[in-house]
Order: C-alpha cells, then sequence, then structure tokens
C-alpha cells in the first residue's frame, strides 16, 4: 500500500512540475515572457521574434527531464535504502530527483529563450 502512495505523490509531483511550465504564449502566462528594453524596438517583430524563440525552448522534454531525474533519483535512493536500511528513501530520491530535473528543464527554456532574443539583436533585461 505504501508503494501506491508514494507512487501518487510522485505523479502528482511530476504533473504540477509539468504544469509549472510555461512560455509567452499561454494565455495564462502572457505576462510573463523576458523583460527587454523595448526603446526601438518594433513589438509586432518582436512578437513574432519571441514566439519562434519559444518553439526552440520546446524543444527541451520537461516530461523525459522528470523521468530521467526520478529513475537517478530512485537508484541513489534505492542504494542509501540498502545500506542504511532507511526506510522510504527510495521514493523520496524520485521525487526529489524528478522535481530537481523539472526545475532545470524550466530553467534552461528560459536561457534558450533568452539566448535566442539576445542573438537577434534584443537587450533582454530579466
Amino acid at each position: 500500500m505504501r508503494f501506491k502512495q508514494y507512487f501518487a505523490v510522485f505523479s502528482l509531483n511530476a504533473f504540477l512540475s509539468y504544469g509549472c511550465v510555461s512560455t509567452a504564449s499561454d494565455p495564462l502566462f502572457s505576462n510573463s515572457g523576458p523583460i527587454i528594453d523595448r526603446k526601438g524596438v518594433d513589438l509586432n517583430l518582436y512578437a513574432v521574434d519571441l514566439k519562434q524563440c519559444n518553439e526552440y525552448a520546446d524543444q527541451v522534454s520537461v516530461s523525459r527531464s522528470v523521468l530521467k531525474g526520478a529513475a537517478a533519483g530512485a537508484v541513489v535512493g534505492g542504494l542509501y535504502e540498502v545500506v542504511t536500511r532507511e526506510e522510504e528513501a527510495l521514493e523520496v530520491g524520485a521525487i526529489t530527483g524528478g522535481t530537481k530535473s523539472a526545475m532545470a528543464s524550466m530553467n534552461q527554456k528560459k536561457k534558450i529563450v533568452k539566448k535566442c532574443l539576445i542573438g537577434r539583436g534584443y537587450r533582454v533585461l530579466s
């Protein structure tokens, strides 16, 4: 029964982590894109460039990263559990690994958008 509980927690965590990923084209997060210096910028062209940069960033698979991180965390937690006889280390490792990987993927997507915009001549402030 305990495995089912931890699997449910992990699944919920993975779902929520994936749901946190957004691009500037998402309606709910339409104002969460990068902040640029707008002086002398054609905002229509910027919108096209931002959309294209977000498409590049969308090539990063957050769900795949979560699964890989969870698997790696489960292996480390499982080894720790075997050595120390600490209960629930495997589950904690899987959840922690999945969460860290999701956060790393989201940060990577933000960096891709920022680098893309800088490469197109925009001054990105954040």
